[in-house]
């Protein structure tokens, strides 16, 4: 059940909190919710459900990309067939869409804070598959992929250092004195230092990107 309807129904209003009584009776049902899950799937990838598969990419050549719902992950909908190569997550969605990923890589959209979903994408894939996560350079940024690391250990944070390139372009904003940046690597430093950041959309067009990506591999 979607929380917000366990909410309208059992609290003052759907966007209630709900209290330990309330929980109590909503012990034998699963809240969720409803985020969904937008993939860009890779060659080999399959969908999976009561022991039916499904051809993900020819569903993508079909709907233009593959879009899995919480509730069918929770019902048994599962990734099969070839693992990718590595996942990218992708913080906006006009990068998720337009950048042009390594051969053989899963891309999904990680639309911000809200990771639930891509939770639940990482539980079920292998230790062995590398999670690349790539977003803005600026504070929120570098919280949405420390969250990222939280979620599943050694992803790596993908931050090529000719993004530099793009400094002309910087847009000025504020950064917490509070923030440590002490892991974070130089060019996110230099930004906090000067009081600026730099939006993903800036590279997701280059054509050094494919590269720099397979590198982030190279690298760790």
């Amino acid at each position: 059940m979607n929380r917000r309807t366990a909410a309208g129904a059992l609290a003052e209003h759907s966007k209630a909190g709900l209290r330990a009584s309330h929980r109590s009776i909503l012990q034998e049902t699963t809240l969720t919710a409803d985020n969904i899950l937008r993939l860009r799937p890779c060659d080999g990838m399959l969908l999976q459900r009561e022991g039916v598969q499904h051809d993900a990419t020819a569903l993508a050549r079909l709907l233009g990309e593959v879009v899995l719902t919480e509730r069918a992950m929770l019902e048994g909908t599962r990734l099969a067939g070839r693992p990718p190569a590595a996942v990218l997550v992708v913080e906006n969605l006009g990068p998720y869409v337009d950048l042009p990923a390594p051969e053989g890589w899963l891309v999904a959209h990680g639309p911000g804070w809200n990771l639930k979903a891509v939770e639940m994408l990482l539980d079920q894939l292998s230790p062995a598959v590398p999670v690349v996560h790539f977003g803005d350079l600026d504070e929120n940024g570098v919280r949405i992929a420390r969250l990222m690391r939280s979620l599943r250990a050694g992803v790596r944070w993908f931050v090529p250092e000719w993004w530099a390139d793009y400094l002309p372009r910087a847009r000025p904003g504020e950064w917490s004195d509070a923030l440590d940046l002490s892991d974070a690597p130089p060019l996110v430093r230099r930004l906090k230092e000067e009081g600026r950041w730099l939006e993903q959309e800036l590279i997701a067009l280059d054509d050094r990107l494919p590269g720099a990506l397979l590198s982030v591999l190279d690298d760790s």
